[in-house]
Formats: C-alpha cells, sequence, structure tokens
C-alpha cells in the first residue's frame, strides 16, 4: 500500500491518497512573494492514521519547497514535528 501525494498548486494543498481513497491533506499559504510557504494545517482521516500519510504529505512539500527554493513556516504542530527530526531538511525550515 503507497500513499500517493498530489500538489495542488491553486489550492495552496497537498493531497494524499490511499487505497484509492482521500487520506489527508496538508494546507499552506504563500507568504513574503512567494519565498515562504506557511504550514498551518495537516489532517490525515482516522482511517489512515499511524500509516505514514502525515509524513508522506510533510516529505511532497519540503521536497516541492527545495525545487521551487521556497522555505517552510511550520505552524503546523505536526509539520514542526516532522522537521525536528529530519535534520537533514534543515535548509527548507524558516523560523
Amino acid at each position: 500500500m503507497t500513499v500517493t501525494v498530489e500538489h495542488h498548486t491553486e489550492q495552496n494543498m497537498f493531497s494524499a491518497t490511499l487505497d484509492g481513497q482521500d487520506a489527508g491533506r496538508l494546507v499552506y499559504t504563500p507568504h513574503k512573494s512567494r519565498s515562504e510557504w506557511v504550514a498551518y494545517s495537516t489532517s490525515v482521516s482516522p482511517m489512515f492514521e499511524g500509516r505514514g500519510v502525515g509524513s508522506a504529505l510533510t516529505l511532497a512539500a519540503v521536497e516541492a519547497a527545495q525545487a521551487q527554493q521556497v522555505k517552510i513556516v511550520p505552524t503546523c504542530w505536526f509539520v514542526a514535528g516532522w522537521l525536528d527530526r529530519h535534520s537533514e531538511f534543515a535548509d527548507v525550515r524558516k523560523y
């Protein structure tokens, strides 16, 4: 079972599916001339909790931010905690 993540740039959101079902999303707000994303909400459907959906969403957001040379301001507790545990992405985080 693989989590699939899509970036919906027009909606400032990443969405995840698992087993063909909506599994969760990470929502952000572009800030400071779009050079930063304020990641303010990560939600996972209760039936998919504990299956790596939140981590997949956060990794996809971090990789997209790196590719676009954007910093992430994590106001969402999940994204902040994930970044704390993954120091290899410290260059993406903005405090």
